[in-house]
Parts: structure tokens; sequence; C-alpha cells
């Protein structure tokens, strides 16, 4: 009988038991014979295959973890397999499944002693050690007073690394300083925020000074940075505190503006989204409420829900900002000098002072995706024709400093740069596409995407200008002094255009981050991995790490893989376009197993086609059995190797046939590669005929037909008897032991057992069939032959 049948049995017994003077009185009467001092036992042979959730568990088990308590390098590889989902090398199965099985997490952890379980699960051989090194490697994301740092200032600087200001040239040092312990060997995956263009910092030469470094908003803009006032206290963020209330930081109102020095923790950006705007506090972190707090949460990753905020401007100049989660809004107490967000009516509404932004468009020297430009020559600013469909763009008159322009009405002269295979898309400010077609010099406009002549090439010229080419007509855009009017022509015949890009902030949360940029500069979030090899921190080779970007490009809303190998081999060929036959690659990715998020690394290998990952996963099945109460590891293994070229067991145990032909056969015979089919190997490299085994098609091929083809000389003077004969002592008493001494090098005799491995396997005569061959493990990695079913079939 089942425990857990006679533990709820044996519950009801109890109840009834307290109504009894005599203890034993309803035993005696009902139970007859029953021994209430007798064990409960569960006595089973099952067998269980390990699911995703028992690796994490086998990773989380405190007996397992003590086990490598004090091995920094074996406490990686335990944290490997829970995510990884297979044992390696130096996490066995047999080391750390035991503890498992006893364990509430494993279905039959009730199991007595004498039942035995056999397990199938996977395992790695020959893995490199970065596959288990690097997911658990230091990650590192790049802080405001790093960014102040590699700037040089704590005022002229911005949240990001920049063409001049390079992420190759500082992260080693900021990561030398970070971790001035660090020990040869050690990987550290580093987040930063990018930008391709520089900021411009200071008052600009020959600009009006600035009134108010804020001024009174009567609405919520996105993509601006905002200051919440009530009566001269503005809320400030927590720096380095990841949740609590707003404290304050004193600022002066005259009822227009403010001026504040440093403002870097008392501005909010607010970015717009479905149902409100995302609220990014001065270190680049969400703004969220989450249970039933009247405080504040902050992340750097945008969190599943709390952070959408509503704004209602009221008739006072106050600002209602109503979290849509949870029906709270931003007040001042006056009791706490803080601000929190309530349910109900306790504290002062802020008002919200907007930062200034010195110009409308700032100068550009290349061009970013999504972002709208003027297009600008000799102070004309290139305008779209609204209401035709074609002609040349006409003007309107700008003054620039060099550096910026302010133009209060841009509609019509703004230009959005969409890229796209081979350049950008151009829309202009009515929402049609611009595009080139016949022999016109002129512009066609259209809300639907041509059919051709609307893709664009920018080439940014030594003196600050921009060669804009229509790729289908090769025609480029230029000012004709003559006409006043832009058009696109083949030749030189007017002014190649400056471009001046939109001012604001990109919507994310690294961008708010700066209070020094007279304008935002656009950012990007990247991934790197770095290495340290006793001396210096550098990008080691062959290794790619996926950018937010990246996951975007796939479609994955969350920031990472649940389902990796059907996204990473088009990942590499993308990232990786001329990359040859038998390249090696690690991608570093964030994997989702249905539960957490963790860092994965994975070894792919290019065939010269396609990218196939390169872990040497294979599924074993081992014997444990429960030793009065403890469970043991039972070395037997059994291995099946299916009739299929696809199956990656028998391809990866019959390629490793092949392999030991080629190097102990064939090579001493005089062969100087594995493809040559000069003696037993074929061409393909994946079958021989030494004894018959073929990665191609998963079996055994046991024709002499197909054997004298490949290698005559081998069998000559043999009958098809005698060659199906040698091929199968070959098979049984060379090749197989060679092949598993290969892929079970740690295999070793245990004392007072057998260590058998049987392999179930098939052959090819004209016919197939299956058969067993069996082995003992006599020395580490050495297998001697025991019995094979074909000779039993013989007799």
């Amino acid at each position: 009988m089942k425990t857990n049948i006679l533990k709820t049995f044996l519950a009801g017994a109890c109840l009834v038991a307290l109504a009894s003077c005599d203890d034993n009185s309803w035993n005696d009467e009902y139970l007859n014979g029953f021994d209430g001092e007798a064990p409960i036992t569960d006595v089973q042979t099952i067998e269980y295959t390990l699911t995703d959730n028992d690796y994490a568990n086998i990773a989380g088990n405190s007996t397992n973890k003590a086990l490598v308590a004090g091995d920094s390098i074996r406490n990686a590889a335990l944290k490997a397999v829970g995510t990884q989902h297979y044992f390696t090398e130096l996490i066995s199965a047999r080391e750390f499944v035991p503890a498992f099985l006893s364990d509430p997490d494993f279905t039959y952890f009730t199991l007595s002693a004498g039942s035995a379980v056999k397990l199938t699960y996977n395992v790695a051989t020959n893995l490199p050690e970065e596959v288990y090194t690097v997911p658990t490697a230091t990650q590192y994301e790049v802080s405001t007073e790093d960014y102040q740092y590699v700037w040089g200032s704590e005022d002229d600087y911005v949240n990001s690394l920049t063409p001049n200001v390079t992420a190759s040239k500082n992260i080693p040092q900021l990561l030398s300083a970070k971790y001035p312990d660090a020990t040869a060997g050690a990987y550290a995956i580093v987040s930063y925020q990018t930008s391709q263009q520089e900021p411009v910092f200071g008052t600009p030469e020959g600009g009006e000074e600035v009134a108010y470094t804020h001024t009174k908003a009567a609405e919520i803009k996105s993509g601006r940075s905002y200051i919440l006032v009530v009566d001269g206290n503005a809320a400030t963020t927590l720096d380095g505190k990841n949740y609590g209330y707003l404290s304050t930081t004193s600022v002066t109102e005259d009822g227009n503006g403010l001026n504040v020095e440093d403002a870097t923790l008392c501005e909010f950006g607010f970015v717009a989204t479905e149902g409100g705007y995302y609220i990014i506090d001065g270190t680049g972190r969400y703004v969220y409420q989450a249970g039933t707090y009247n405080s504040f949460n902050f992340s750097a990753e945008l969190p599943e829900e709390g952070a959408v905020w509503s704004v209602e401007p009221q008739s006072d100049g106050t600002m209602k900002i109503t979290n849509n989660s949870v029906n709270k809004f931003i007040q001042y107490d006056t009791n706490y000098n803080s601000y929190g967000s309530y349910a109900d009516a306790r504290g002062v509404l802020p008002v919200a002072y907007e930062k200034a932004m010195p110009y409308t468009h700032t100068l550009a020297t290349s061009i970013i995706d999504g972002y709208s430009y003027l297009v600008v020559a000799e102070g004309k600013a290139a305008t779209a024709l609204d209401g035709k469909n074609y002609g040349y763009f006409s003007t309107t008159d700008v003054t620039s400093d060099g550096k910026g322009i302010n133009l209060d009405d841009a509609t019509l002269c703004e230009f959005k740069f969409i890229a796209t295979e081979g350049g950008y898309y151009i829309i202009d400010g009515t929402g049609r596409y611009v595009y080139q077609a016949g022999t016109y010099n002129s512009f066609n406009f259209s809300a639907e995407l041509p059919e051709e002549g609307a893709v664009w090439s920018v080439e940014p010229q030594s003196d600050g200008t921009m060669k804009i080419i229509n790729n289908s007509v090769n025609k480029f855009i230029q000012y004709d002094t003559n006409y006043s009017s832009y058009g696109s022509y083949a030749d030189a015949r007017g002014v190649l255009p400056t471009v001046y890009q939109k001012a604001g902030i990109v919507a994310t949360a690294a961008s708010y981050q700066s209070r020094a940029a007279l304008a935002g500069i656009p950012t990007t979030k990247e991934n790197a991995i770095y290495y340290y090899d006793g001396a210096e921190w550098t990008v080691p080779e062959n290794f790619a790490i996926l950018n937010p970007a990246d996951y975007t490009a796939m479609g994955q809303a969350y920031g990472n893989l649940s389902k990796p190998e059907l996204y990473l081999p088009t990942y590499l060929n993308q990232k990786f376009p001329y990359a040859q036959a038998e390249d090696l690659k690690f991608v570093v990715y964030k994997y989702y197993d249905g539960k957490a998020t963790s860092y994965r690394c994975d070894q792919y290998a290019y065939s010269g086609t396609e990218w196939t990952i390169n872990n040497g996963v294979i599924e074993e099945t081992a014997q444990f059995v429960n030793n009065g109460g403890t469970w043991m590891y039972d070395p037997n293994v059994t291995i099946t190797l299916p009739y299929s070229g696809s199956d990656e067991t028998s391809k990866t145990y019959y390629q490793a046939c092949v392999n030991w032909v080629y190097e102990n056969i064939d090579k001493p015979l005089g062969s100087t590669s594995i493809t040559s089919a000069m003696f037993y190997v074929s061409k393909y490299g994946n079958n021989e005929y030494y004894c018959g085994t073929s990665a191609y098609y998963g079996n055994v091929d046991l024709r002499p037909s197909a054997a004298r083809t490949q290698y005559a000389a081998g069998y000559e003077g043999m009958t098809d008897d005698e060659v199906v004969a040698t091929m199968k002592d070959r098979f049984c008493h060379e090749v197989m032991p060679g092949a598993l001494a290969t892929l079970h090098p740690d295999a070793t005799p245990v004392d007072g057992l057998d260590v058998v491995y049987t392999i179930n396997f098939s052959i090819y005569t004209g016919s197939a069939a299956e058969h067993t061959v069996r082995y003992k493990v006599v020395g580490q990695g050495q297998f001697e032959f025991m019995d094979c079913t074909w000779y039993e079939s013989a007799e």
C-alpha cells in the first residue's frame, strides 16, 4: 500500500482512538492482528525522466550546495545545471541526484528501502568550461558615478558612452577599479548606454541666456523632464535605495520657474505609453508602486505592473499624478516633509516645472533610426509640399548658431528617417513617404510605401554636411540657390544640406540621467562580456551577447528567450555573415525557464551552411537504489541508439565510432583526412566500413558488398560470412569500446559491483534488426566486452 494512502487512513483512525478509553480497544476489535508499530513501506521500481524543474531543484538542494561550498568553479557549474538542464563532468548525476531523490520536491520521495529509480537525464560530454562559468559571471551596470568618472566631470557628462568616450577604452578601467581582487579566468557581463551622437555642454556661444533652468508647466509632455514642487520642496529620488518615500530638496519658486544648479535627483522624466506615462527618476530607474504601500519602488528594468501613471492638470496649476494600478496619487505630506502616493487626500498636489530646452533641433553628425530632422542649407530648411503629390521642396528660413536651431512650428520642415535594408525611408511632416521615380529631379510623396524609389542612403561628409542619396536613381539631395528649392540630382549642382535632429529625449530610462547636456542625446542599452586574464579586462574572442534590440527584433517582449534554438541560429547568421566552416561561437543570452530569468551560455558550431548547438548533450539512463533509507548510485548504464540519422544520441555515439576508426586504423594506414575516403572511412566522414558504424543513418551496416565497395583491400580473400564476422568482432572488441572510452572517460569500477554499460543498437543487412551489446568497466575509461545478442542469434 502506498504511504500517502496510509497516512490518510491512519489520520482518520487517530480521531476514533481519541474517543476510546483504551488506546488499543479499537485495534483489538476491528484490526485483529494489526501491529501498530509495524513500519509503513512503499517499495517500487520506477522509471523517471528529469524535468526542467527537477534540474532547478537539484541545483538548489541544500545538501548539494554544501558539496560545492568553497569551490567557485563547481559552485558555478551546479548553478548552471539548474538553468541548462544537463549534468557535466564537474557536476555528475552520480554525486548530485541522491540528495534530490530524498527531497520532497521529488514526486516519489517517500519510496522505501529496496526501491529503485531508473533515471533518465541529460549529460554533456567534453563541455567547454565557458558554458557553465559565464552564466554565473558578475553582472555590472555602469552607474552615474561611472559616467562622471569617464567624462572627467560631475557637471559636463551624459549617462552614455559615445564615439569619443568609448566602451573599449573605459569599461576595462571601470572593471579594474570595481573588482581589484578579481582572479584570472573571471568573467563580467556589463550593461551600459551608448550613443552615436556627442553631447553639447554649456551655454551656446551667441545664444541667449536661459531665464530658468525649469519653467512652470501647464501640461506634461512626453520626452521631457520635470521637477515636482510644493511650497519650495522639490521631490527627490532615493539614490541607492530601491523603495521608500521621496525626500525633498529646497528650491526657490517665483511663480514662473526655477533655477536649480544640480537637478539630477530632482528631475523625473515622463515617457508616454498606453494609458499614461512611465516616470523615470534621475538615476534612470522606473518609478512604480506595488502592493498596499504608499511609498515608491524603483527599478532599472520596466516592471510588469505598477509603472503607468496618468496626469490630470488642475485648475490651480497643480498636477494630479495617479498610479493606474493602485489608484493612488502623488502628494506632499507636510507632517513628514516627504512625498508619497495615497488613495485619499492627505497632502498637497505638486506643481510641475519643465526642464528648459535650449534648442528645438540640435546639429547632428549621423542619422539615427526613428528620429526627425531638419534638412538645412544656407539658412533654408527643406519644407514638404502639403497637398501636392510631387514637386521640389520649398524652404523655410531658419537661424542656426552652428549647434542648434529654434523653430516654433517645424511640422512641414521635419523629416523622419526610418532604417530599412540598404538605408532609410524618409517620411515627411504630413506622414508620407518621400521617393523618386523616372528621370525627374523632383520628389514624389505617398501615404503608402511605393514599390521602389523610397530607400535613401546617407553619407556624412567631412565638412558636417550630409549626402542623402536615392538608391534607385542614384541622385542626391541638394539646395539649388538659383531656384531657392531642394531637388535630388545625379550631378553636383547645388549645396549639400546639414541636418538638425529634433531635440528631446529618447524614451528610455537612462536618457533622463544627465542634467549637463543642453539637449538629450539618443542612447541605446548594450551588453558586453569581458574576461580577466590576470592582468587586464578584455572582450574575449568568439563571443556574442544578445542586446535588448536583439530580443526586440526576435519579437521577445520581455527581453529573454524560452526557446533559444528557434532564434539563435538566425541571429548568428546575421551577426557573422562571413563565418567559415568549423567556426565556433559562444552566445550569451537571458533564458526564461517558466519561473525565472537567468543568463545562459551556449556554444554553436558552423558547418558552412548552418549553426548548430555544440554542447555534446546526450541522454543517459542510470539506476539509483534506496539502501536502508539512503539513495545511492547504481552505476550500470543503458544507452539506446535509435535507428535514426537525426537522433542526437545516435549521431554522437556513431560519430565517435567513426572518429576512432579514422584515428586508430585509417591514419596509421596513411589517411590524411577523415574525408579522404582512402581506406575504411567514407568520403563523408560520418560512416565507416571497418565495422560498419554510420552516424548518417544511425546504424551498423554489415553488408559485405558495401564494405568491399568502400575498401576492397581490407577484405581481400574473405567470403561474405567472413566479412560479416570480422566486422562484428571489430565492433564488439575494438570500435565501440574505443568510442565509450572517448565519451565516458570518467567511467570507473565500483567496489563490490559490476559496472555494466548496455548498448541497444540497430544493424542493417538489407533489412533492419535490433541487438544489444554489453561491456564491463574494468578501469577508468576502460570497457571490456561481455556479450552481444548477434552472437546468440547466430547460434
